[in-house]
Order: structure tokens, then C-alpha cells, then sequence
């Protein structure tokens, strides 16, 4: 068998010697290689942030990057602070909703394109009595005059107590008109001083003795006692028998609450509640408005039409229908005490609503507009300005 053949040291040494200088150039070029490498990477970073920092926010100057630097015109392109369109409105000025709401002056007129319709008399009946409904009267867009009971409450049981209460009244009133026990205490009083005037006379003839003259002395004031206590009896009773009725009123005012009654001349608009449902003190049980009268509701712009300025301007407010616009002669007659914004105030003018058939014309909700009518003189408002007389005091009234 082959012996296994070993190497000398001196062999090792000799190839170790080849090795280790190989190893130690490819180390160093490695290194070198990735230092250029680090120091490329740093210098393109240094390179942007120098970019950077030369910007006012935070963005690539457009001379570092080639690019023209933008420019304004005077007239067009560069925006001006005094023009700038205002907030929730749009630049153009015909399609603003601000110019839209607030109105646009022509010189003779203030034009608003869009105004708000609500009822003058807009009533919600209530009921003032707790208890299930036992009927309704009426319908929706039904006409009711003043006066017309439109429902009833159950009132069974104030009807119950409206029978006790006139029980105890009838008995307290007759205790009252009894006049027996005054009758009896003034006879007893008469017996009295009779006989005590009897004994008087027969004492002086020694007849009777002082103790029984002192005795029948006695017994007539005690009867005139009785006789004043009678009547104050009797006027106790009179005064109970006021409280008694004063009573009976109270139980009848509560059955006529449970009475549903209108006292407008207005029309059902609307029921809220049905027979067998049960309401409570306050709950509505329908809501009443009238037609005749309506509010025309708008927002003016205080640069077009100062505030102080606007009350008693004549307008026409016009409606459009599907047979043609429709004119409403009025004027301003209120205007708000506080702006809705910062250069918009808002007027209600009252109008006379017409029919047109059976229906009406101006309804809650109608797309209507208004013109302001510059050109013609301020109507005047009489009340107003006699309330306004009558409100001033006498100089030196304190």
C-alpha cells in the first residue's frame, strides 16, 4: 500500500508567501472603489440641498432648472386685492350667488332675483287640556271662520266633577238662604229682654229678688249673641257658597279646554294628530295659517341699499306661472334689527295674494323675485308714525 506522502514546512511557507500579497491588493482596490463611490453620492446631495436652500419655498428655482420666470400683467394676468371676488361667490358678476341674493342696482331700480315666501298667520293648535282625541271636525285645505270647533277631547271625567261641583254648590247656597237660625236667635233674644225687663219692674215693687234680675240681664245678651253669630253664620255661608262657584267656573273652563276651537279666519294646512290618539298639555294637534296675506322675505346688499334707507320702498315682487308672470304691488315694511352677514341685511314686505280658480297663487316655497323701486317717492306709514309720536316724552318728564 502507498504511505500517504506529507509536506514539508518549508512548502508551506513557500506558497503562503505567493497568497497573502494577492489578498492584500484586491482589498485595497475594493476600498478605494466604494470610497469614489461615497463621495459621489455625497457630492450630488450637497449639490441639491445647495438648490434647495437658494429657494424662498422649499422648490427648485426655475434659473437653476433653465426654465423663463413667470411674469404679470398690470391689467389681467396679476391678481389685485381689491378685486378679489368674496368668499362662497363666484368671480363672474352675473352668475354670484351673492349679487343674486343681495340684489343689483341699475340707477332707477335694485333688481333681486330670488325671494322667500312665508305665511303673516302661521298658528299651530294646541292642546290645553291632556286626554285622547275624541273627534275631528275638519280636513286639510279646508276654510274654518273664528269661533269653529275643529275638534273635541274626552272629557269624560271633568264632565264628573262638573256634577260634584254643582252638588256643593247648591248645598252651600242654601245653607246660605236659610235664615232659620237667625229667626230662632232673634226671638230668643226678644224672650229675653221681656222677661228681663219684667223682672226690672218687679224688683222695684220687691217682688223679685236682685240675683234674678242679674240672671234674666244674663240670659238676654246671651240670645243677643246668638243672634249676632246667626248672621255671621249666615254670611260664612255665602262665602262658601262663592268658593263653591268659583269652583263650578273652574271645572266648566276645563271642559271648554278640551274643546278645540280656532279663532282665526284661516285654512287647515295640516292634522297632526287623529281621533283615539292621546295628547298631552301643548301638544299640536294641527297647524292653521292664512292665505289672504303673505310675507315676501329678502336679502339686500347694504352697498346697493343702505338699511336705513330700504323701510317703506315700494317694489313688485312678480311670481312666475306657467300661464305668464303675476305682479304683487307692496312695500318694505320691516327690516331686520341685525345683518345675516357682513354687508347683508333682510326686508319682509306684506302682499295681498289673489286666486288664480280655486287655488292661490303665492304659496311658502314659490320661486319669486322683487324690484326695488328707487325712482318713486317712500309711502308713508301712518300707524308708524303716530306709534312714533306717542312714544316720545315731554321734555323735563323726570
Amino acid at each position: 500500500t502507498a504511505r500517504p506522502q506529507f509536506r514539508r514546512d518549508s512548502e508551506f511557507q513557500t506558497n503562503s508567501g505567493y497568497i497573502m500579497p494577492t489578498i492584500r491588493t484586491l482589498s485595497r482596490r475594493r476600498l478605494f472603489s466604494q470610497a469614489f463611490s461615497a463621495i459621489g453620492v455625497l457630492l450630488v446631495f450637497m449639490t441639491a440641498a445647495d438648490l434647495c436652500g437658494q429657494s424662498n419655498n422649499g422648490f427648485v428655482p426655475s434659473e437653476k432648472l433653465g426654465l423663463p420666470a413667470p411674469s404679470y400683467s398690470a391689467a389681467a394676468d396679476k391678481p389685485k386685492s381689491g378685486n378679489l371676488p368674496a368668499v362662497g361667490s363666484r368671480a363672474t358678476g352675473t352668475s354670484s350667488r351673492s349679487n343674486q341674493t343681495s340684489g343689483a342696482s341699475d340707477g332707477d331700480s335694485i333688481r333681486v332675483p330670488y325671494c322667500s315666501i312665508e305665511f303673516v298667520d302661521d298658528i299651530k293648535l294646541p292642546a290645553l287640556e291632556a286626554g285622547a282625541i275624541q273627534a275631528i271636525n275638519v280636513q286639510e285645505g279646508q276654510f274654518i271662520t273664528s269661533a269653529t270647533i275643529v275638534g273635541q277631547i274626552d272629557d269624560t271625567i271633568p264632565q264628573v266633577e262638573l256634577q260634584r261641583a254643582k252638588q256643593k254648590y247648591s248645598i252651600a247656597l242654601d245653607a246660605a238662604r236659610d235664615t232659620t237660625s237667625i229667626v230662632y236667635a232673634q226671638k230668643e233674644y226678644e224672650l229675653a229682654r221681656s222677661i228681663h225687663n219684667k223682672n226690672v219692674r218687679l224688683r222695684k215693687n220687691g217682688s223679685r229678688s236682685e240675683s234674678e234680675v242679674q240672671e234674666s240681664k244674663f240670659r238676654k245678651e246671651i240670645a243677643q249673641l246668638k243672634s249676632v253669630k246667626a248672621s255671621n253664620d249666615r254670611e260664612m255661608a255665602f262665602g262658601e257658597a262663592k268658593v263653591e262657584l268659583a269652583g263650578l267656573e273652574a271645572v266648566k273652563q276645563r271642559i271648554a279646554r278640551h274643546t278645540l276651537r280656532s279663532d282665526y279666519n284661516a285654512y287647515v294646512v295640516q292634522i297632526f294628530k287623529k281621533p283615539q290618539e292621546y295628547v298631552n298639555v301643548g301638544d299640536d294637534v294641527m297647524r292653521l295659517a292664512r292665505m289672504d296675506q303673505m310675507w315676501v322675505q329678502a336679502s339686500l346688499n347694504a352697498k346697493a341699499l343702505n338699511a336705513a334707507d330700504a323701510e317703506n320702498r315700494p317694489v313688485t315682487v312678480t311670481l312666475q306661472t306657467a300661464s305668464g308672470p303675476q305682479d304683487f304691488k307692496g312695500k318694505i315694511d320691516q327690516v331686520s334689527l341685525e345683518n345675516v352677514s357682513a354687508e347683508e341685511y333682510q326686508v319682509k314686505i306684506k302682499v295681498q295674494n289673489r286666486r288664480q280658480g280655486n287655488a292661490w297663487l303665492l304659496r311658502p316655497f314659490s320661486q319669486v323675485s322683487m324690484v326695488i323701486h328707487m325712482d318713486q317717492p317712500v309711502a308713508k306709514d301712518s300707524q308708524q308714525n303716530e306709534s312714533s309720536k306717542q312714544a316720545q316724552l315731554p321734555v323735563g318728564s323726570f
